[in-house]
């Protein structure tokens, strides 16, 4: 009798959902002993904690959910002693998503995966660190010189506004556009790498059968 229910309760931690919810739970991956599952990047998805192109697939949405999940806890393991998300600030963000998404879609979304309103508190205030830190640790702006301006104007800028029937405004007038398009560019690439950087480091491989 007590092999039985050790069965079972070993069973439930890794389903990791109530047993009405007809989703079959999988470990995606596992930061520091932590594991990503598949309830993890259902979660994410369904909520949008995550940015991927709606037109996506399926398994090309689980995986980027899956490796933004990873790279969240990456980041914040190799940033100990970052400043702690306020509660009222992560609660402030339940209520905006609840919002955003219409309490319909957002009530059918918690029953799906047999969730409670709270549960989603880990994965916000998750996000909400993660933004924090990268906006922290790349504060500053990248340089942009002239010439990159210049060129970015010519091969890319006039171009676009022509072939979309506009007449490209002078560099001067956009000047400050492009500049802000490189630095956003430049950032996003330092931060891709950096990433990189934490997951090969890391040696985490993911699970793609169970993304299936």
């Amino acid at each position: 009798m007590k092999k039985a229910c050790l069965i079972f309760l070993v069973f439930v931690i890794l389903v990791g959902l109530p047993l009405r919810a007809e989703v079959i739970n999988c470990i995606v991956a596992t930061v520091d002993g932590r594991p990503v599952t598949l309830v993890d990047v259902l979660v994410v998805v369904e909520f949008r904690l995550c940015e991927f192109q709606p037109a996506a697939g399926q398994r090309e949405i689980r995986e980027i959910a899956a490796r933004t999940i990873i790279d969240r806890r990456l980041a914040l393991r190799a940033s100990v002693g970052f400043q702690t998300v306020e509660k009222k600030e992560v609660e402030n963000s339940l209520l905006g998503l609840k919002k955003e998404m219409g309490s319909q879609r957002f009530e059918t979304g918690l029953a799906t995966y047999g969730l409670e309103e709270s549960d989603l508190l880990s994965y916000l205030e998750e996000k909400i660190s993660f933004d924090k830190l990268l906006a922290a640790r790349f504060s500053r702006p990248p340089l942009v010189g002239r010439r990159d301006v210049e060129d970015y104007y010519h091969k890319v800028y006039a171009p676009e506004k022509r072939q979309a029937g506009i007449e490209p405004s002078s560099l001067d007038a956009v000047e400050e556009e492009i500049i802000d398009r490189l630095q956003r560019k430049a950032r996003d690439e330092q931060v891709a790498g950096w990433l990189r950087e934490l997951r090969e480091r890391a040696g985490i491989r993911l699970n793609s059968d169970c993304l299936k």
